[in-house]
C-alpha cells in the first residue's frame, strides 16, 4: 500500500475519531428508594442468578446496570471498567422502570459488591445524554455449611451483620448524609467484641473532592427489624485549609463531626 495512501486513511479515521459525539454524565438519574437490590443488602454464594430493578421518573433510557468490586468511577461518574465483574441491559418493563438479572460466575464469589444503573436518554426533554445513577453496595457471602457440628447452631445469615456488609453500607451513608460521594475512600472493618455477631467497627476516611476531608470511626448495629444504625463520629476538615498549609499545622482544620444514620 503506498505510503501517502495509508497517511490519508489514517488521517481520515483521527478526524472521524475527533468528531464523534460522546456522552457525558451531565445528568443524575434519579432512582428513587424503590430499587432492589436494596443498599447493604447481602445474599450467598448458593445464589445463581440475581435480578436488578430501579423506578425512574424517565421512560425510554437506554438502562445498562454496571456490577463493580470496588466503588472506583470513570470520568463519565460511572463505576470504573477495570474494576466491574459484569454489564448487562436492563428491560423496560413499564414506563420508567427497569429490570434485569446477572448469571454470572461473580455470585460465586464472596465480597463487597457495587453496582449502579446508567444510559442514554432524554429525560429532562432535551437532547439524548449520558443519565447515571447512584451506585449501592451489596455483599455476596459465603454459604453456611450444610453439616453443622453435632451440639451446636448455625446463626441464620438474618442475624448476622458481616464485615462485608458494613463496608458495603458506608459509601451509600456518607453520600445520603452528605449528599456527596466519598471520594478516596479507605475503611477497615472489624467485630465489636467476641462473639457479637450483631455489630461491627469500622474506621474510614475519604473527601468529597469540594470541600472537606472526612475522618473517624463507624459503629454499626444489626437492628431486630432488619435496619443497620449506624454513628459516625471523628472529624471534618476543609480541603482550602489543607491545602494552604500544605500538611503543616492541619490539625487546625478539622473540627468535630458527628452523625448517625439508619437504612
Amino acid at each position: 500500500m503506498p505510503r501517502a495512501f495509508t497517511i490519508a486513511v489514517l488521517a481520515a479515521a483521527l478526524a472521524a475519531s475527533v468528531l464523534a459525539p460522546a456522552a457525558s454524565a451531565n445528568g443524575n438519574l434519579d432512582i428513587g428508594t424503590r430499587f432492589s437490590p436494596s443498599v447493604a443488602a447481602s445474599f450467598t454464594t448458593n445464589t445463581s442468578s440475581l435480578t436488578f430493578s430501579v423506578t425512574t421518573t424517565c421512560p425510554g433510557l437506554g438502562a445498562f446496570v454496571e456490577i463493580a468490586r470496588d466503588e472506583q468511577y470513570d470520568p463519565d461518574g460511572t463505576l470504573f471498567e477495570g474494576v466491574q465483574v459484569d454489564r448487562f441491559a436492563l428491560d423496560e418493563v413499564t414506563s420508567g422502570v427497569y429490570r434485569g438479572t446477572s448469571t454470572g460466575i461473580w455470585l460465586q464469589t464472596p465480597g463487597a459488591y457495587y453496582w449502579q444503573v446508567s444510559g442514554v436518554g432524554a429525560c429532562d426533554g432535551g437532547n439524548a445524554t449520558l443519565w447515571v445513577g447512584p451506585a449501592n453496595g451489596f455483599t455476596i457471602t459465603s454459604a453456611p455449611s450444610t453439616d453443622p457440628i453435632p451440639g451446636s447452631s448455625v446463626p441464620d445469615s438474618s442475624e448476622i451483620l458481616s464485615l462485608a456488609q458494613a463496608r458495603a453500607a458506608i459509601p451509600t451513608i456518607v453520600k445520603n448524609v452528605t449528599r456527596r460521594i466519598a471520594r478516596g475512600l479507605k475503611r477497615t472493618c472489624t467485630r465489636a467484641g467476641a462473639g457479637d455477631l450483631t455489630v461491627v467497627l469500622c474506621t474510614a476516611s475519604w473527601n468529597d473532592k469540594l470541600q472537606y476531608r472526612y475522618n473517624g470511626a463507624f459503629r454499626m448495629a444489626l437492628n431486630d427489624d432488619g435496619t443497620v444504625s449506624a454513628r459516625f463520629d471523628g472529624r471534618r476538615g476543609s480541603l482550602a485549609c489543607i491545602a494552604q498549609r500544605k500538611g503543616k499545622n492541619a490539625k487546625a482544620c478539622y473540627r468535630a463531626r458527628r452523625f448517625s444514620y439508619t437504612l
